[in-house]
């Protein structure tokens, strides 16, 4: 699938910053088929997304971003070369770069099967100050437990099936399921591109961009 396209990050344990920087490029070079879901739209939607260095994870967004009208950065959970342990790409030249982005303003969030927890408290709090006036996040296939309340979930047409909406303060979060695991067939192009309409959907609610139908 997308994995011949995409290469594992294996890490150092500090890197300069420039490197760093050079890692977390998030190229359109390469074009895979896709639907223009929603290619104009009515603003674009800037998007921090944190995700694992693996498999097909940090593709996701490049996927996202030639499908809808996203402006992304990416951060990476990485794990370190010839060890179990991981952390955030870059060691403290990863962080320091975090604590950059956290300054930035954006519409969403996104943690694809990244628990939030793995952040700096810190980052963590400037994130959820930041959602609770008026950004949304997002989590995608786990995590989210200790953002997304019970008592704070909103029904939405505008949501893709299956997933769920909540009220965070003036912000909005969204619980939605992973990205598919599809074996390699004919048409499985299609089966994603589906799955990425719903990606977008769930980030354009989460940032309160959706458009709404004005007639009467």
């Amino acid at each position: 699938m997308l994995s011949c396209v995409i290469a594992t990050l294996f890490i150092a344990l500090n890197l300069p910053l420039e490197e760093v920087e050079r890692d977390h490029t998030l190229s359109m070079e390469f074009v895979t088929p896709h639907t223009k879901w929603a290619k104009p739209y009515v603003r674009r939607c800037k998007v921090l997304y944190f995700t694992s260095g693996r498999d097909t994870h940090a593709r996701e967004i490049v996927e996202l971003m030639q499908r809808f009208p996203i402006d992304a950065d990416a951060v990476y959970w990485t794990v370190i070369v010839d060890t179990p342990k991981w952390q955030w790409h870059g060691g403290e030249a990863g962080l320091e770069r975090i604590n950059r982005l956290v300054k930035n303003r954006y519409d969403c969030y996104v943690f694809n099967q990244i628990p939030i927890s793995n952040l700096p408290e810190g980052v963590r709090r400037e994130i959820l100050d930041a959602v609770r006036d008026g950004a949304g996040i997002l989590f995608l296939g786990r995590g989210g437990e200790d953002v997304l309340k019970e008592e704070e979930k909103i029904v939405s047409s505008f949501l893709p099936e299956g997933s769920h909406g909540y009220r965070i303060g003036k912000g909005r979060g969204v619980k939605l399921q992973a990205p598919p695991s599809i074996p390699y067939r004919f048409g499985w192009e299609v089966e994603y591109d589906y799955w990425q309409e719903e990606f977008g959907r769930a980030v354009i609610w989460a940032a309160g961009m959706e458009v709404r139908d004005s007639r009467s």
